[in-house]
């Protein structure tokens, strides 16, 4: 984004990762997950990709996108038809 939608600042920051932190103060880059057969017991078959996010230095607003949108895209159409 070239100016924050919520307040119109040019302060943005970007290349910013969402982390969680786990055990121990464990830290993971947060992801997002598709699963090509989603119905399944077991074998799911997860396809992620990294998430990134550009910040507002003015506001705070967070906008986040999908590092590799075409992987999630393409596991998604990959689905058995009757999956929505």
């Amino acid at each position: 984004m070239k100016e924050c939608p919520e307040c119109g600042s040019d302060k943005i920051i970007r290349d910013v990762k969402l982390v969680d932190h786990g055990d121990n103060n464990a830290t993971y880059n947060q992801t997002a997950v598709v699963y090509e057969k989603p119905d399944a017991l077991i074998f799911k078959t997860a396809v992620k990709t990294a998430l990134r996010a550009e910040a507002c230095g003015g506001c705070g607003f967070v906008q986040s996108y999908l590092v590799d949108p075409k992987r999630l895209w393409f596991a998604y159409v990959s689905r058995p038809s009757h999956v929505e």
